[in-house]
């Protein structure tokens, strides 16, 4: 099931789950309670309480559970195709040829 969050915060009774399929770099973010997170391929799990936050650092599936009634804030991963981001990725293209004198920045 596909879920479309019209907020990024989420609240669990205690003994719910959740499951995030492939979120790597979205952070998660405990504003009320305690949760438990395994993700696939990762020997640990975390234990994350109120003000406390983890990094989904790998794709696959990851595992939230509320231990106490609970509230996350999700934080999808920042964008990298914002109006700067662009910017700055079209001058590190054109850096190259500009030091070797040839050619210009063209900024659409």
């Amino acid at each position: 099931m596909n879920i479309t969050l019209l907020s990024n915060l989420l609240d669990l009774r205690r003994g719910q789950l959740l499951r995030i399929q492939d979120a790597t770099g979205t952070r998660l973010v405990c504003t009320r309670g305690a949760l438990w997170i395994t993700q696939d391929n990762d020997p640990s799990d975390h234990f994350i309480a109120t003000g406390d936050s983890l990094l989904l650092d790998r794709p696959g599936l990851a595992v939230v559970s509320a231990s106490h009634d609970s509230c996350l804030r999700i934080e999808a991963p920042r964008s990298a195709t914002g109006p700067l981001d662009s910017l700055l990725e079209l001058i590190r293209r054109s850096v190259p040829n500009l030091a070797a004198g040839r050619g210009h920045i063209a900024i659409p």
